[in-house]
C-alpha cells in the first residue's frame, strides 16, 4: 500500500461533503472515515468505497474490482472494498451517490458488531 499527500488532497476535495470527514493515515495507505466509521480505503492512489451484500452488485455491474491487498497461498486477500467508478471524479451528484452506498454499508457494519466491553 502506498499514498502520497497529493492524492489525499484531491480526496479531502473531492469528499469535502462528507460529514465529519477525516483521512488517516495506515499501512501506507489512508482510510476515508464519517465520524468514526471507515467508509473507503485509498490506495496506490486509488480510491476503493466499501461495500456489502446489498451494494456490491453495483460495483461488479461496473465492471469495477474488488480491493485485493496480497496473497496467501495462491489466493487474494481482499477487503469489502470495491473500486470507485471514475465517474466520482467528474461527477459531484455520482460521487455523493457511491459515496452515500458506501457509508450506508458502514452503519449496517457497524450495527452488525458486538459492542466492546468497556475495561473496568
Amino acid at each position: 500500500m502506498s499514498i502520497t499527500q497529493a492524492y489525499i488532497d484531491t480526496a479531502y476535495e473531492l469528499l469535502a461533503f462528507v460529514p465529519e470527514l477525516k483521512i488517516v493515515r495506515m499501512f501506507g495507505g489512508a482510510g476515508a472515515k464519517a465520524g468514526d466509521m471507515m467508509f473507503a480505503v485509498l490506495d496506490d492512489d486509488e480510491l476503493w468505497l466499501k461495500a456489502d451484500a446489498v451494494t456490491i452488485g453495483l460495483f461488479e455491474a461496473e465492471g469495477l474490482p474488488q480491493f485485493v491487498y496480497g496473497e496467501k497461498d495462491g489466493k487474494p486477500l481482499t477487503l469489502g472494498y470495491w473500486k470507485a467508478p471514475a465517474e466520482v471524479w467528474d461527477d459531484e451528484e455520482a460521487a455523493r451517490r457511491w459515496v452515500a452506498l458506501a457509508i450506508d454499508a458502514a452503519l449496517r457494519a457497524k450495527a452488525k458488531r458486538k459492542p466492546r466491553k468497556k475495561k473496568a
